[in-house]
């Protein structure tokens, strides 16, 4: 595909993952607002729905600048690329937590099943 104007193919395509992944978020609100903020109890597991939730959404913003206004090797783009490094970052350890949490769970709260989880995890960093 040749690119002679305008924005480039993979501009948009950043673009339309942007724009579905926020749409995403406007459809599930009001069943987040209702089944988490409700709610009177805040936990540890309330905690780390709303980080994965939120730093994913906050995460956009620096691939959607880095796209549109980062220049290949500009102090700009190299900062942008490493906040995106960063927050897929720490998006994997609080999915991977909030998988060992389910996990856990599903074993009855085995202490011997969290350690093995636990040592695993510690063994993969």
């Amino acid at each position: 595909m040749h690119h002679t104007q305008g924005i480039s193919p993979a501009a948009s395509l950043a673009v339309v993952s942007c724009v579905l992944f926020i749409y995403d978020y406007t459809l599930t609100f009001s069943k987040e607002v209702d089944l988490f903020w409700r709610q009177p109890r805040r936990t540890w597991v309330f905690l780390f729905f709303m980080a994965n939730r939120y730093i994913g959404l906050l995460g956009r913003i620096p691939e959607f600048l880095g796209i549109f206004f980062g220049e290949t090797g500009s102090p700009v783009c190299s900062g942008l690329l490493f906040a995106d490094r960063v927050i897929a970052v720490l998006l994997q350890v609080v999915g991977g937590v909030i998988m060992m949490a389910r996990v856990y769970a599903f074993y009855n709260k085995d202490r011997r099943v969290l350690s093995l989880l636990i040592a695993v995890a510690a063994f993969c960093l």
